[in-house]
């Protein structure tokens, strides 16, 4: 596990670990990078692995409220001094069992009880101490196991923060703190303060005592060495080799479990290429946020920290707009788009199924999400996608018959150009349906053309769900274009590098829709509606089709949608013929495609020779 926090550069081995976005503003850094002091890759590891423990701790007990911001980043200082530089200190702490916490507790609370009878409670450390209990409604009781993490963290913090105030009073700004200031300002996160140079002196001398945790040695010593050559911590003979779901549970660290998550996923083959994308994006914003910390020191509070505070103020489209920037720096953008409620959700949703799994695997021994829910709202009508009106769609065709004449014409390009948005009005298509059409998918069923899509692993074809695996018939626009005789045309070339309708196209994680992405550019241009795109060609198709056929079901069938009911969605099919005459009451008012492609309507005794040489099906 210690690896993990493990960076070799050449030779040299550092420490590494990502700083959770929710204090990369106060600290300034967004990951704690720290060089170790050791060419045994064993002794390194080791020592990240107890840092990292330590650290992710830390920021939990931030998130909860349990640490003076103003000392959190001295004290994380002073963490990666004591442990990665200070070799009896780590090995103390690797090697010998922590005592109860009675026993070391009770030096701590006579430490402070010391201080606060000594010095003026109003100025000093036991005052402050005092005055942060009160924040959070603790009463300052030396004796209440409640202080002891607070007394802890508080001594630590305060004693680091002394002695950076002393090497300022004597002009010394490359003290491990205020070195990125040498022109002598100081750092806003750790304002100047009095402090009492006999304070510091007795801090000082008691400072070992909180740097060790109170850790007493074991009656039988360690063999370190041993330990070190075997590259583990020794066990006692009891330990079984397997550990038992707690000692998982503390081990386990997110990146550990998202990769193996991620990786039953694709062996059960529950995520296609796009959708496995999204999911590794969803958790790598979970893991940057809280950092590569244990599953087992994320709580409840992160999560609601993080559901009020990051996911309503994150981009959207961060790593295009905004490349480069942290998560800090993306959450400041004022002026940024951010994501919507429904992105939100989807992210919720991801974190959740993730913290379930590890659930069942006893990588945690509960979800600390379990029982929250999110609905994710709707767009407002004025915010979602329009269709096309009948003055946009001559516009459109128009400028695509006007392709050939331009200067910086791609004909090899304008056969997908020209055929794909005509697919999309006329069947009601989605993108990614079309684009992915092979010749095979195009036949007759009793002398009807008709398509299919399908899931085909082999060819790299997927659907957006089951429902929208279906057989339809072509509408008769596309016939008397000329669309079957573009098919035999394709079918016909002589060296065809493959099977698709539209050879020109290739497969990306996606799917073979990439190419298509000039659309929505090249419509800007004479639609400047940023609610139109590609995909308002379905919302015309639904939209007419709704207004002149009262059959749903026949829509539905046609369009790709789910059925409504059990019998609907698991045993209902539309009949051919009965899709077909659906289809064909499609007729948008105002607008002639013809016209506007200045295109003759084929004969239907040339469509009818057409549909003879297509391969034929049985419905």
């Amino acid at each position: 596990m210690g690896k993990d926090y493990l960076l070799d550069r050449n030779g040299t081995f550092y420490f590494r670990m990502r700083v959770p976005a929710l204090f990369r503003k106060q600290l300034g850094i967004s990951e704690i990078r720290h060089v170790l002091k050791d060419s045994n890759l064993n002794i390194a590891a080791q020592k990240s692995k107890l840092l990292g423990k330590e650290l992710s701790a830390l920021f939990r007990k931030a998130m909860n409220g349990m640490v003076n911001m103003e000392l959190l980043f001295p004290i994380i200082r002073q963490l990666c001094n004591n442990i990665l530089c200070k070799d009896e200190f780590w090995r103390k702490r690797m090697f010998f069992p922590a005592a109860p916490s009675s026993e070391y507790c009770e030096e701590h609370r006579a430490i402070m009880s010391g201080c606060y009878e000594k010095h003026n409670t109003s100025q000093y450390l036991a005052g402050e101490l005092v005055e942060y209990a009160k924040q959070l409604t603790l009463e300052a009781d030396w004796d209440s196991p409640e202080m002891y993490p607070l007394i802890h963290n508080f001594f630590l913090g305060r004693s680091e923060a002394y002695r950076i105030q002393r090497e300022r009073g004597k002009g010394n700004y490359r003290n491990g703190f205020d070195a990125p200031f040498p022109d002598g300002r100081v750092s806003e996160i750790l304002p100047p303060a009095p402090y009492d140079p006999e304070l510091v002196s007795m801090l000082e001398g008691q400072k070992s005592r909180f740097e060790t945790f109170g850790a007493k040695p074991q009656e039988e010593p360690v063999n370190i060495e041993a330990a070190q050559d075997a590259s583990v911590i020794p066990s006692s003979e009891t330990e079984s080799i397997i550990p038992d779901d707690s000692q998982r549970a503390e081990a386990t660290i997110f990146s550990d479990a998202m990769k193996s998550y991620l990786r039953e996923k694709k062996i059960f083959k529950k995520l296609d290429g796009k959708s496995e994308l999204v999911l590794k994006s969803h958790l790598h914003l979970f893991q940057e946020i809280m950092g590569d910390v244990a599953l087992s020191s994320i709580s409840r509070g992160d999560i609601l920290a993080i559901m009020e505070n990051i996911l309503p103020n994150y981009p959207k489209n961060r790593n295009k707009k905004y490349p480069g920037l942290t998560l800090a720096e993306a959450l400041d953008l004022t002026d940024a788009e951010k994501i919507s409620s429904k992105t939100q959700k989807s992210y919720f949703d991801d974190w959740k199924a993730f913290l379930n799994w590890c659930v069942t695997c006893r990588t945690i021994p509960f979800n600390p999400m379990e029982g929250l829910t999110m609905e994710g709202s709707e767009l407002p009508k004025d915010q979602q996608k329009k269709r096309f009106s009948s003055e946009d769609l001559t516009l459109i065709f128009q400028r695509i018959a006007e392709m050939p004449t331009q200067k910086r014409f791609f004909r090899e390009l304008y056969a997908f150009r020209y055929w794909i948005p005509i697919f999309a009005l006329y069947q009601g298509m989605r993108l990614n349906e079309i684009c992915q059409l092979h010749l095979e998918d195009v036949f007759a069923i009793d002398g009807i053309p008709c398509l299919c899509v399908t899931v085909d692993e082999e060819k790299k074809q997927k659907t957006k769900n089951r429902q929208s695996r279906r057989v339809v018939p072509i509408h008769s626009v596309l016939l008397k274009l000329g669309f079957l005789q573009f098919y035999l045309d394709v079918v016909a070339l002589p060296d065809r590098p493959n099977s698709q309708l539209f050879q020109k196209l290739t497969f990306t994680i996606s799917g073979y829709q990439r190419k298509m992405g000039w659309f929505n550019d090249f419509i800007n241009d004479f639609i400047p509606d940023d609610r139109k795109s590609f995909h308002s060609f379905r919302h015309s198709f639904d939209t007419c089709l709704m207004n002149r056929e009262q059959n749903t079901f026949l829509i539905q069938c046609l369009a790709g949608y789910k059925r409504n009911g059990e019998l609907g969605e698991r045993y209902s099919v539309g009949e051919i013929k009965s899709m077909k005459t659906t289809l064909e009451k499609l007729v948008y008012d105002n607008f002639n495609i013809f016209e506007a492609l200045g295109k003759v309507p084929l004969a239907d005794a040339v469509i009818a020779e057409q549909i003879a040489h297509l391969p034929v099906r049985q419905e």
